[in-house]
C-alpha cells in the first residue's frame, strides 16, 4: 500500500474493472499522523498514487463535538462540489447543517493545530 511500484498496476486493475462492469469504485481512507505539509494529496495514508488514480476526492472530518464536514479537494470530472457541515450526535441523530466556508487545507490546519496542543497537554485531552 505504501509502495507506488505496487500501487500503480493494482490501481490500472481496479480502474479497468471498473470500466469493464461499469460500477463505481470507493476507496475509503484515513489521514496520517504527520504535523507537516498543507496539501491534503500528501495527508492520506499509503501511496500517493491512490491519490493520483482517484477522479474525486472528499475528506471528511469532525469540526467540534458533534459538527462534522465534507471537503471535496480533489475533481478531475466536474467543479468541486461545495464544503458541507453536518452534525450527528446520540441525541438529535444526523442532521444537515448546509454549506460551510473551509477548505481541505483549513481543515488539515485545524487538525495540525489540535494535534499540537494534544502533543504539548496531553492531559488536558
Amino acid at each position: 500500500m505504501h509502495s507506488a511500484r505496487g500501487m500503480r498496476p493494482l490501481m490500472k486493475s481496479l480502474g479497468a474493472a471498473a470500466e469493464r462492469t461499469g460500477c463505481a469504485v470507493v476507496i475509503i481512507g484515513h489521514l496520517n499522523k504527520r504535523s507537516f505539509g498543507t496539501k491534503a494529496q500528501y495527508r492520506g495514508l499509503g501511496s500517493i498514487d491512490i491519490y493520483a488514480a482517484a477522479r474525486s476526492v472528499l475528506t471528511v472530518g469532525r469540526l467540534g463535538e458533534t459538527m462534522r464536514v465534507v471537503v471535496h479537494n480533489k475533481s478531475n470530472l466536474s467543479p468541486k462540489g461545495a464544503p458541507v457541515a453536518f452534525s450527528f450526535d446520540s441525541v438529535s441523530g444526523f442532521s444537515w447543517q448546509g454549506e460551510y466556508d473551509i477548505n481541505a487545507e483549513i481543515y488539515l490546519k485545524i487538525i495540525r493545530a489540535k494535534q499540537t496542543a494534544v502533543s504539548l497537554n496531553p492531559q488536558k485531552y
